[in-house]
């Protein structure tokens, strides 16, 4: 096998290991009532779900501010909390819902405070809060 088919071989690989993981975050994403990602539109109001791929927290000295990125295979939209460091029971790998304004930010899209829900922890569950 020459580099080049080893080459092509490893990008196929990859790809396909990309689309059986977005198909997976979709299928862990599916709620009753939420929009796909990748057809949020700029300054809509609607409900999305999707898995928690990243949390930032800002740090001591600055304004409190947690960021999520979640995204369902389709894409991927943020939402900010601010006046907030910690939302206990956001964490990576939960599905989270939330429902907002999206609006353009950076080349993507972010809600601000949006009203969320948690899934899929029961022990987590009761303690969700709506906002």
């Amino acid at each position: 096998m020459t580099l080049l088919e080893r080459a092509r071989a490893l990008a196929d690989r990859i790809a396909s290991r990309d689309t059986e993981e977005g198909e997976e975050l979709h299928r862990a994403s599916r709620v009753d009532g939420a929009v796909p990602m990748n057809e949020v539109q700029p300054r809509a109001v609607c409900t999305v779900a999707g898995v928690v791929v990243a949390v930032t927290r800002s740090v001591p000295g600055e304004a409190p501010q947690l960021s999520v990125d979640l995204s369902d295979g389709t894409g991927v939209v943020s939402a900010r909390f601010l006046g907030r460091r910690e939302i206990t029971g956001i964490a990576p790998g939960r599905v989270l819902v939330l429902e907002g304004r999206f609006c353009s930010d950076s080349g993507g899209l972010v809600a601000l405070n949006p009203a969320y829900r948690l899934i899929g922890s029961e022990r987590a569950e009761p303690r969700a809060q709506q906002h």
